[in-house]
């Protein structure tokens, strides 16, 4: 709870699906969540898919649940039964979920898999990387000094919201917020542009910016008037926990 003793009120800056999910976790915790999302997730075309070489990998890497989710049917019927490298337990579980069961290994980030790769020295030779427009490209620099064919799918891109600027001085005005949850370094990014373009009001201690990785959390570092807290691990429930810890242990 707050110094006040009343339920922190809290900015949930995740897409909308992910959004809602979050929120109703954390008033199941206690918190007073207000959804403020800063980027939006669309689904990419089809269309433009290069069958011939999905078809021919023989090994699927995925790194974010959000990449499996928008995997179209037509495409998902061809990697049925491949081999899955995953980051991430919720990319494992949505895999599972829309029927991708053949997982070779799930780690917790992209430079474990890397590492895991490194101890695979019958590693398939063409690979299938599902991901979106926006990432960061260490995999497929790995890939490519392994002299390993990757064909990279892209299913999804992340939009900025429109006219945040607006909405932001509204939830300012609307809100007392006692913290943000910031879930990319892409939002990460647009957050500190933000706060740079209207701080959040003075308080006596900085407003605490929950960021999902050490990556989305030195994006927002500069920034005056807040405290970034990384989450221990790169996924959702690691941020609840993270919030859990900051409002609601038990006090020593």
């Amino acid at each position: 709870m707050t110094a006040e003793n009343r339920k922190p009120t809290i900015l949930v800056t995740r897409p909308e699906r992910g959004g809602r999910e979050t929120a109703t976790a954390l008033r199941a915790m206690g918190a007073e969540p207000v959804l403020f999302p800063l980027t939006e997730i669309v689904g990419l075309s089809a269309s433009h898919f290069p069958f011939l070489e999905i078809d021919a990998a023989q090994i699927v890497f995925a790194t974010s649940a959000k990449a499996i989710t928008y995997v179209p049917d037509r495409v998902l019927s061809r990697i049925t039964d491949m081999p899955l490298a995953l980051v991430g337990a919720a990319t494992e579980v949505e895999a599972r979920k829309r029927g991708l069961a053949n997982v070779l290994t799930v780690q917790p980030d992209v430079d474990h898999l890397v590492l895991w790769m490194a101890n695979e020295p019958k590693l398939a030779q063409r690979a299938l990387y599902i991901c979106g427009h926006v990432r960061r490209d260490t995999l497929e620099v790995e890939l490519a000094r392994r002299q390993i064919a990757c064909t990279v799918l892209e299913t999804y891109n992340t939009k900025k919201v429109s006219q945040l600027t607006d909405k932001w001085q509204d939830a300012l005005v609307s809100h007392r917020v006692d913290a943000i949850m910031v879930y990319s370094s892409v939002s990460a990014a647009i957050l500190a542009e933000l706060l740079t373009r209207l701080a959040l009001p003075e308080a006596a201690d900085k407003t605490p910016v929950f960021a999902i990785s050490d990556r989305a959390a030195s994006t927002l570092q500069p920034c005056s008037g807040i405290h970034v807290l990384v989450a221990e691990a790169p996924d959702a429930d690691a941020m609840l926990d993270a919030v859990r810890r900051h409002f609601f242990a038990p006090r020593a």
